[in-house]
């Protein structure tokens, strides 16, 4: 029996054999009985790349891979560093290559957010379709940025930035394709003609979602400035 090692799954692996087998099993990096220190670092390499193993606290592991020689650490290969454990880890506490990672993530970090809570990506399985997508996310992102830089006193959330954006891109086709209407069906033609008829109540012929006089900086949102008798734009 002991030149044949015994293959047991990882609910085995720890029940105590009745003679010395050797055993190969599975683990699990999810189960509790496999505990890791908070604050732990293993570093493994394999020629100029470097794959480090970092626990910050108890539900978050952070792998991170490097070939930048710069954040080679001083331990040696396969060595584990102990960190303290009063609280959360400061910064000269993490790997070099988690402190060089979070000097520059933030903007990175930052947008994956911002871009995934108004987010005008759907399921499939094309890559190309999904790259498509996520240009117009970042397109729709920077837009909105660019608008407050260009407007500071505007007011205005991204939810309502998005959707006046959707029907500004969208009026000028469904005009076009109300003129020619040919082979529309009469309840397709009636929205068509609420949707144009909505939109030019509701934002006109302005170039910002909400109308203010460019000369008195009134607001006057849906209606004719006194001054000026007119709808000005920002």
């Amino acid at each position: 029996m002991l030149d044949h090692p015994s293959k047991c799954g990882n609910r085995f692996r720890f029940w105590p054999p009745s003679e010395p087998v050797p055993r190969v099993a599975v683990l699990q990096s999810t189960q509790q009985d496999d505990p890791r220190e908070i604050g732990s670092c293993i570093q493994l390499f394999h020629g100029e790349l470097m794959i480090t193993s970092y626990l910050p606290n108890k539900k978050k592991h952070v792998l991170m891979l490097s070939t930048d020689p710069d954040v080679l650490p001083l331990k040696l290969h396969g060595q584990e560093e102990k960190l303290e454990e009063a609280g959360e880890s400061s910064e000269q506490e993490k790997p070099a290559v988690i402190q060089m990672y979070n000097e520059f993530k933030g903007g990175v970090d930052c947008t994956d957010m911002v871009t995934k809570k108004f987010s005008c990506q759907r399921i499939t399985r094309r890559w190309s379709k999904a790259v498509f997508e996520n240009f117009v996310d970042l397109a729709i992102h920077n837009s909105f940025v660019l608008f407050h830089w260009a407007n500071p006193t505007v007011s205005l959330t991204k939810r309502k930035y998005i959707e006046w954006l959707a029907k500004e891109l969208a009026v000028g086709h469904v005009k076009a394709r109300r003129k020619n209407d040919f082979g529309i069906h009469t309840d397709v033609k009636e929205l068509m003609d609420t949707f144009i008829a909505n939109y030019d109540a509701l934002y006109g012929p302005t170039v910002c979602p909400t109308a203010r006089c460019i000369v008195c900086s009134e607001t006057s949102q849906l209606q004719t400035c006194v001054k000026l008798g007119k709808l000005g734009s920002l």
